[in-house]
Formats: structure tokens, sequence, C-alpha cells
């Protein structure tokens, strides 16, 4: 048996048996022989006592109420940049090239400048930053 403090019906753990098992051993093998002769598995025995712990569960809940609470604060506060397209409902890396190639566009028929910049940020650190100027004579 491994080691272990976690205790079943009897609030018993594994450890705790490691230290009383040659105090017990006699009378715990007659009954283990007693139930191999008998066909019977003493009905107190078929218990079990489950207890779920659900600890990445639990962080996955909290951390899904934070987000909703801070993202419903944001929101309301206006403290979004237009430009921000990850992690806000409706909005996608669809809209944010639509709005890229629809400003390029524009300064285009104008004959104008226009500079794009866009990064990605991917387990807290940039991974892509990238600056672009664009203008009509350069196309």
């Amino acid at each position: 048996m491994k080691n272990s403090y976690s205790s079943e019906m009897f609030n018993m753990s594994n450890n705790l048996l490691k230290e009383i098992i040659h105090y017990i051993a006699a009378p715990l093998t007659y009954s283990i022989n007693l139930c191999l002769i008998e066909g019977v598995f003493p009905d107190a025995l078929k218990l079990s006592k489950v207890t779920p712990v659900f600890k990445k569960a639990l962080g996955k809940v909290f951390e899904g109420i934070i987000y909703q609470q801070m993202y419903e604060y944001l929101e309301l506060n206006d403290m979004l940049s237009a430009s921000q397209f990850a992690y806000r409902k409706g909005r996608s890396v669809i809209h944010a090239i639509e709005l890229l190639v629809t400003d390029i566009l524009v300064a285009f028929e104008d004959h104008a400048q226009t500079q794009e910049t866009g990064g990605e940020f991917r387990k807290s650190s940039v991974k892509h930053t990238r600056g672009s100027t664009w203008s009509a004579a350069g196309i």
C-alpha cells in the first residue's frame, strides 16, 4: 500500500493501518479467511467514502467569474479600445483584418498614408510586433 493519510469510511488511513498491522494481523487474517470460506463479503465493507476535490475545476470557476466581472466593468465604463479584438464578444481576428484592409484602402484612395501596428501577446511575453506605413505612392 502507498503511504497516505487519506481516511476511508472507518477513518483509517494507510499510514495508520501500517502502524497497527502487527496488532491486528491475526484477527484480520481470520476475518479474511472466513469471508473466503463462506463466500460472503461483509456489507459494512462494501461502503466507500467519496470526497470530490476539484482544485483545478474550482480555479476555472473563479477565473470565469472574475473574467466576467472585469469584462463587464471594462465594457460598461468604455475602457477597452475600439481596436481591441481579442477576448471580446462579437469581435474576432476577421474584424481586425477587415478594419486593417479598410484603413489601407481608404488611405490608398485618398493618396494618403496610414500606419498600422499590430501585436500579439502570448504567455505574458511579446511574440510578434510589427509596424507598417503604407502610402499610395508605395503601391
